[in-house]
């Protein structure tokens, strides 16, 4: 196990470097000095040791200098600049409360109804910290690498990036292998889909499909919008679809 576990990181370093030459061609990344956000894994070792491994899809990073060149998540994921680890950024903790609730599936075999859940969307419950290990162990990719000032993303932008870097993201999730894909934004996978990543699956959102490599995935109303009613919708979807209980 152990072997094989090297084996994968070793192949995901393979595949992020090959990853990286492309997004470091791209015209639009700066004539003079490339930067953009290095995403994937936020912790390797924890994510392919993780016995359910997720990675989740999103548009674009939030904002950071451009003057500081290429940012890589592996190093300081919680700082200001990517912000993962902040607890008030709205998308960060509903990702992380689904997270926590797939894993609390997966470990005792059964669903929590919606009256039983316990509230997860504050960093002041019980189970935060739960739920921030738990989000070292996932992998996000956004299919646009520049940071957005804009409080809101362009769909236009987000097709396109996420089109022209079908390739690249490709590349992302060969190497990543996950068990489950996350894709939480419309453009981002309709871009993936038309640039051949996700050929021939639609965008039906809270319906589980299966990837051309045989992997899991949902598309998703975008994280940072969920109530408390589409968080348990979504959870409910990925346990009975996915991990096949009730």
């Amino acid at each position: 196990m152990e072997e094989l576990r090297l084996s994968e990181l070793e192949h995901y370093k393979t595949q992020r470097l090959k990853a990286q030459a492309f997004f470091e061609q791209e015209d639009d990344y700066g004539s003079h000095q490339p930067y953009f956000l290095l995403d994937g894994a936020i912790s390797p070792a924890e994510y392919f040791n993780s016995p359910f491994k997720i990675t989740t899809i999103l548009a674009e990073p939030y904002g950071y200098d451009p003057e500081d060149g290429i940012v890589d998540l592996e190093q300081g994921w919680g700082t200001e600049r990517n912000k993962l680890g902040w607890p008030n950024i709205a998308t960060v903790i509903k990702l992380s409360a689904l997270y926590w609730l797939i894993e609390y599936s997966r470990r005792e075999g059964k669903i929590l109804q919606y009256s039983d859940m316990p509230y997860l969307f504050t960093s002041d419950n019980p189970q935060f910290e739960q739920q921030h290990d738990l989000l070292t162990q996932t992998a996000w990719v956004n299919v646009k690498k520049l940071p957005n000032n804009q409080s809101a993303a362009n769909a236009a932008s987000v097709y396109n990036h996420a089109f022209k870097n079908a390739e690249a993201i490709e590349m992302q999730l060969n190497g990543l292998k996950p068990d489950l894909i996350i894709i939480g934004h419309k453009q981002a996978f309709d871009g993936l889909r038309h640039g051949g990543v996700f050929d021939g699956l639609q965008n039906t959102k809270l319906e589980v499909q299966t990837t051309s490599t045989g992997k899991s995935l949902i598309f998703v109303p975008h994280p940072s919008r969920w109530s408390y009613r589409v968080l348990h919708d979504v959870y409910t979807a990925i346990s009975q679809q996915v991990l096949r209980v009730s």
